[in-house]
């Protein structure tokens, strides 16, 4: 579907009434399912607020000095789209009360004078914990995860000795996601997906 900013977001996504509180010029979405609610708010900024396109290290070292304790870094990429943008994305998972995940995406594409953003809330709902608990389990199953020291269970996906906060498990790794198509981290990376393919 191609909005009013010229670009482009998945059919299924439904356009949403800005709230008050949203970025001027910004355009809202959302998508729910079984096990995840997704929020997504598409805006254009100024060239200099972009995150750098091609200094993926950098960007990752910057979100990881930025997160919070009950927060953990997923994936951070950059590349080129199908219409020869840059693009560079973070995903951080952030713990949400009294359980679940909730995981952010941001992901930037560069288009001449300005930059295309889109900010992405994507909510573990209902039943929480079945991707991590079924990989796990199947883990512990084959040896290569031991109980109860888990140790190698959590890790932070580009710096190995990097221990602080809600460090990313192994069931978050891309492998897993044509497991469980609801889950809210495999909905974030298909939108992402669509995005670098779209636009």
């Amino acid at each position: 579907m191609k909005t009013e900013l010229n670009f482009y977001v998945p059919e299924d996504y439904l356009r949403l009434e800005s709230l008050p509180e949203d970025p001027p010029g910004s355009i809202a979405f959302g998508k729910q399912g079984e096990n995840f609610e997704t929020f997504i708010l598409v805006k254009t900024l100024p060239f200099e607020m972009a995150m750098p396109f091609e200094r993926q290290s950098e960007v990752m070292l910057g979100v990881t000095e930025h997160l919070a304790e009950d927060q953990g870094l997923v994936e951070v990429r950059s590349g080129i789209s199908a219409h020869n943008r840059r693009f560079v994305y973070s995903i951080i998972k952030t713990k949400l009360e009294p359980s679940g995940v909730q995981y952010g995406l941001t992901i930037h594409f560069e288009d001449e004078e300005k930059v295309y953003g889109v900010n992405g809330f994507f909510d573990e709902v209902g039943m929480t914990g079945g991707r991590d608990s079924t990989v796990l389990q199947l883990m512990v199953k084959e040896k290569l995860i031991q109980l109860p020291q888990m140790e190698g269970w959590f890790l932070h996906p580009y710096i190995p000795e990097y221990k602080k906060g809600f460090l990313m498990n192994l069931s978050e790794d891309p492998k897993y996601d044509q497991y469980f198509p609801n889950h809210p981290l495999t909905q974030a990376r298909a939108l992402v997906q669509y995005l670098v393919e779209k636009n």
